[in-house]
This record gives C-alpha cells, structure tokens and sequence, in this order.
C-alpha cells in the first residue's frame, strides 16, 4: 500500500476517536530546527545555515527527482526551482532532444490519463485467479508452482476488502453521529459550530435519547485530549466526510477491476499494457500537473523558496525540482516498471537525488525496479525512500522498493526513511522500522508544507519524512558538488548519532531502545552532515567518515 493512504487512516481515526499520541506544542517548520538550541528535535537545517553557510553560497544546483504523483509547478513556493528541460521545445509537439519522451519539458507522467489506479495485491489477483480459481481439486491446487504467493496474495485481497468494508461501516457511522449532535444543538442554540464551550454551557439532558448522550460524552472527552482542544465537532465531521469519501472509489475501482478481469482497464485509451508486460519504456505524456496534493507536499519539503515570505521554507536553497509522476493519487499502488522508467528518466536528466516517498508489501517484477537503481547507482544518483507507514517490523516482512536486491546484493545509493514525531515518543507510532532495512529516521509527523492551488496543508508520514533527507543530501551536493554519492550518504548516516533513549516501538506499547529500530540508530541531523561532508572536502575527499552498519 502508497505510503498515504495508510498514515492518512490511521491520523484521522486516531485523532479524530481521541486515540492520538498527546503532542506538545510544537512550531510550524519543528521538522527544520535543532534539539539543543530550539528544544525540538528536528532536523537541525535552521541551525546549519546559521552557523555552517552563513558566509558561503552554493556552487551548484542540484536537481531533485519527485517520483510521485505529480507536481504544482505554478504553486508560488515552488514555481521558480522547477527543472526546465531546455533542450525541449515546449508545445511543438516534438521530441527535440530525441529522449523518446516529446514535450517533456518539465518531467514525465508515466500513467497518461489513465482513470483510475488500485492496489498491487488486487491487481495481482487479477493476474493470477485464472491458474489458481479454476483449480477445483484442492489437492492439485496445493502442489502448483507458485501457489504460496498465490495464498498471499488471495488472503491479502480478502484483508483489502475486509479493511476497506469496515471502515466504510465504521466512518458511516462516525458520521452520522457528528450530524445528529451538531443537529440537536443547532436546533436547540441556533449556534451551527458545536465547541468544547458550547458543550459546557449546554449539556445534554437525561431525557435525551442514550445515543445522543453517549456522543455528548464522548465529545466531552475529545475535548480533553490536548490535540484536539481547538478543534470544532464540525471539523471533526468534515475529516470522517473526506475521508471516507475515498473509501467507495477505492472499492469500486477494485471491484470493476476484478468484475472486468482487466487491471489495463482505466488505461486503456492510453494504450498502457499490462504491469507484466514491458512493452519499452516510451509512454504516457507530459502532463505532470496532480489530482492529489502527496507529491506537491514532498516537493515542497525538499526546496520551497527559503525567506522568500511566502508559506513555509524547504530544505534545500539551490535546488530544481523534476516532477515524475507514477501514480494518480496516494490511495493506490506504484506500478514496479512506472518506478523503473521512473528512475531511468530521472537520471538520464541530469538528476542527482531521486525522492520515492511510496511503497507496497508486492513487487512482482522487482528485477525492473533493481534494473534502475543499479542503473542510477552507476551514475551516482542517490535514491531516498520512505519506509512506509503500517508499524511493521520491515527486516521481517519486506516492503517495496529495498535496497536490497534479487541477486542478494545491497545497492549502495539507497537511503531507506522512518519516520519521527515531535513529542516525547521521538518515533512515529505509524512509522515500519527495521535494524538491516531502515537506515535513518527523520522528522515526519505534522509537517507544513505545500499543497495544490496555492495552499498549505499538514501532513503526516515516512512520506514526508524521506524528503527531508533528500533535500539534506541536495543540500550537502549544492555547496559540495565534487563528492561522491557514497560520501554523501555516508555523510548523511555518520550524522545520525544513535540516540540512548527508549520508545514505544511503532504499533505496541512495547518499550525498546530507539537504536534498534534502524541500521544508524538515529535522526538526521542536517549540521553534522554538512560538518562531516566540510571534513571530507578539505582533506581532499579522503576523510575517514565511515558508514555505520
């Protein structure tokens, strides 16, 4: 599953039922401040430019590959460090650098106009339910090849249903709750926004009925969680609308897919193939531009203009931003040869750092994703993913794209991404880790960032925490453009100092040490790695800055 739609449930079920982590009162920009100097633990980026770039300018500017679901490219935080392909003619309807991808201008949409996308484990249901549904004699079915990926992917198709069913039922009911309390106080107090206020001034009698009681009540004690002190019954109910007005076309998208037997069917006026089926890698078209605001928000993080009085400020301040867009919105799953193509346009464009803040628990033609990555590792192109948001334990069960790969080598120009909150539990409760295969945390919770037609929202995810990696590495290559790839990555791990502390691992209530939970042990820490990376340049790329394991 996208890294979105499972971080995006679980925020709003958590915070909206009173369930959340208990949060102080952080800043706005928490993600890009220092622990000692600003008592938060975020990124110390604020700091580094204080401190370590207050005098120097940036040599180099840095291309950063958006590998999402497309980029506003007119938003006003980021219109002006969007990558411009100068060597294509913007209109013509040619492909004047000759890269098989004709008015590429400002990146690459790998879904064309496709409709609407689902979930790896129901496409690969589609795939395989002829071989394995037709078998009658269960004996027979147990001894095909490939019938344990089959059983897997079978339950996992029955849990997607199973999931989406209940939250469908659960968020209906939610629902009309919030409407039949905010309607009895409307019809009471002529008031239509309910508070906390409001509910004191006018409790609900006894001789209401027990449901309205037992709502009032258990608004009353949303009310007490220090989150959602602020926030109105009303806003409450517009979250549980929003979101549940995913549910339906997530589930209706699978159920025509399956009922048509067909995963090409919303593309297939595009004339995409099948996920199987690697008919080359020239397809799709030039419209970069989203439906969501996922990929918007990790462009954002990376570079928005820095003190330019608008919005928020991103990490990086010497950076071009390269939509490549691979999904329709957060609420589905990357196709694995989009991602290869993906990579392969982004570094064949100049592009030095690749942000992938997706992820799914099925990658079926993963030797096309290991293609590309080794591809960008021979060009020195560092790739950062989010570890995803389900609280899993990622050593045990994989989650897709890893760095390592089917040939049982490691790439070594992968940085895997956790997630960190700004509270006293440090690590996001939603946040995978693992001690082989999430390398580093970074600040991902409550991020301000920017959004679709000149807003700003606040998100929550590894999908947010990844980007503010990619724009430290961005960053470091923008004032020290002669170091490797492997020095920047190594300068960005060493600065992770593991941290002695404990924490709730992600999911439990389990306490374990913080450095358990990835290869470093540690958050970024932006300062430390422009320090190390100062270190290296001035013994002339020879510094010792080992990669910790």
């Amino acid at each position: 599953m996208n890294a979105t739609p499972a971080i995006l449930l679980s925020l709003i079920c958590f915070s909206v039922l009173g369930q959340a982590p208990q949060l102080a009162e952080r800043p706005r920009n928490w993600h890009l401040l220092d622990i000692q100097e600003d008592g938060v633990r975020g990124a110390g980026v604020e700091k580094t430019y204080r401190l370590l770039l207050k005098d120097k300018k940036p040599t180099k500017k840095v291309i950063v590959a958006i590998i999402d679901s497309g980029v506003d490219t007119l938003h006003p935080d980021l219109k002006s460090i969007v990558w411009e392909n100068k060597k294509e003619i913007a209109g013509n309807g040619k492909d004047d650098d000759r890269n098989g991808y004709p008015d590429d201008v400002r990146g690459w949409n790998f879904v064309g106009n496709t409709q609407a996308g689902t979930f790896e484990v129901v496409r690969e249901y589609i795939r395989l339910r002829k071989e394995f549904e037709g078998e009658r004699d269960s004996t027979l079915l147990t001894k095909k090849k490939g019938y344990a990926y089959w059983k897997k992917i079978k339950d996992g198709k029955d849990k997607f249903y199973a999931e989406y069913t209940e939250m469908t039922t659960r968020f209906s009911n939610r629902i009309a709750d919030y409407r039949e309390i905010l309607e009895y106080y409307k019809n009471t107090t002529g008031k239509d926004t309910v508070d906390y206020q409001l509910l004191v001034e006018y409790p609900v009698p006894d001789t209401a009925t027990a449901t309205l009681r037992a709502n009032y009540q258990e608004s009353l004690e949303l009310f007490a969680q220090p989150d959602l002190a602020g926030v109105s019954l009303n806003e409450r109910l517009s979250l549980f609308e929003n979101l549940s007005s995913t549910l339906g076309p997530t589930l209706a998208v699978a159920d025509t897919l399956i009922a048509k037997n067909d995963v090409t069917y919303y593309s297939a006026r595009e004339n995409i193939t099948a996920p199987e089926v690697n008919s080359g890698r020239n397809y799709g078209n030039n419209n970069i531009l989203p439906k969501d605001d996922h990929g918007t928000a990790c462009a954002g993080i990376v570079a928005a203009g820095r003190n330019n009085g608008v919005g928020m400020d991103g990490v990086a301040n010497h950076v071009q931003i390269m939509p490549v867009r691979i999904f329709i919105s957060a609420n589905e799953d990357e196709i694995d040869k989009d991602v290869a193509h993906a990579i392969e346009y982004a570094v064949d464009n100049g592009a030095k750092v690749i942000n992938m803040s997706f992820g799914k628990f099925f990658s079926p033609q993963k030797n096309l994703v290991d293609k590309a990555v080794a591809y960008a590792e021979t060009k020195g192109v560092l790739i950062v993913s989010a570890a995803g948001n389900e609280s899993t334990n990622v050593d045990s069960l994989h989650f897709f794209p890893t760095a390592h790969y089917l040939s049982g080598k490691r790439a070594s120009n992968l940085i895997n991404v956790g997630a960190t909150a700004s509270d006293s539990g440090l690590v996001a409760y939603y946040s995978n880790y693992g001690k082989n295969n999430v390398d580093i945390f970074a600040p991902g919770s409550d991020i301000y960032t920017t959004a679709r037609d000149t807003t700003y929202l606040t998100e929550s995810g590894t999908s947010f925490a990844a980007p503010v990696v990619s724009g430290i590495a961005a960053l470091i290559w923008s004032y020290y453009p002669s170091l490797t790839y492997k020095q920047v990555k190594s300068c960005i791990e060493s600065s992770a100092t593991p941290l002695a502390v404990t924490v709730k691992k992600p999911g439990t209530e389990q306490l374990v040490p913080f450095s358990s939970l990835s290869r470093t042990g540690g958050v970024v820490d932006a300062f430390k790695a422009v320090e190390f990376a100062q270190k290296i340049v001035r013994k002339g790329g020879t510094a010792d800055i080992s990669n910790p394991k």
